[in-house]
């Protein structure tokens, strides 16, 4: 699997899985002629069993919920090595982005990085820092909790979406859908929710 692929040569534990249950959704990026899995994301919402952060940052995660943030977290975001595209790992996120913001109303997505990482979240897609750096035992090594406001990366797709290599800008966001894009997917998701 990609995801063992991915954290296993690194040290960071194997037998990753991805699981099925309620309030989450796990997007995979393949080649179906080939069965080749090109890259993975999993987006977590929030509920009454927490988040998988809430195990090292309970205090941090709890303060937004008491400001009334809607929270959801990335998991297991990875594209396979080889295959270095701006486009695919937009393509990953962004329809990640629509399934918590556009359907699923969420405000803030979460993501525990290790430091490494951190830049990466920060430089490309606009995470803040919001808790301190802790070592993780899931993984033994050092994480950051990094929080994304959906708002601001609603705003950076409405701005950038769908430009590519003609923006300058240095962010994944212009290599997102453009609008029409978007609110086709968003269609063809709503679409696929239990009772339409």
């Amino acid at each position: 699997m990609l995801i063992n692929q991915m954290y296993g040569w690194r040290g960071y534990g194997s037998g990753f899985t991805v699981e099925d249950r309620a309030g989450q959704i796990t997007l995979v990026a393949r080649d179906y002629a080939t069965t080749s899995t090109f890259g993975t994301i999993t987006v977590a919402l929030d509920g009454e069993n927490g988040l998988l952060a809430d195990k090292l940052y309970h205090e941090e995660i709890e303060c937004l919920r008491v400001e009334g943030r809607r929270l959801c977290e990335m998991i297991k975001f990875a594209v396979d090595k080889s295959i270095r595209s701006k486009h695919l790992l937009s393509a990953l996120f962004h329809v990640a982005f629509i399934y918590a913001y556009h359907l699923q109303k969420r405000t803030d997505l979460l993501i525990e990085v290790t430091p490494q990482h951190a830049v990466f979240y920060r430089h490309l897609l606009h995470f803040k820092p919001a808790g301190p750096e802790k070592l993780n035992p899931r993984v033994n090594t050092r994480g950051v909790l990094l929080r994304l406001n959906l708002d601001h990366a609603a705003e950076q797709i409405r701005l950038l979406g769908g430009q590519g290599e003609s923006s300058k800008d240095r962010s994944l966001y212009p290599y997102a859908f453009s609008s029409k894009e978007e609110a086709g997917i968003i269609e063809r998701l709503r679409n696929l929710e239990p009772g339409n």
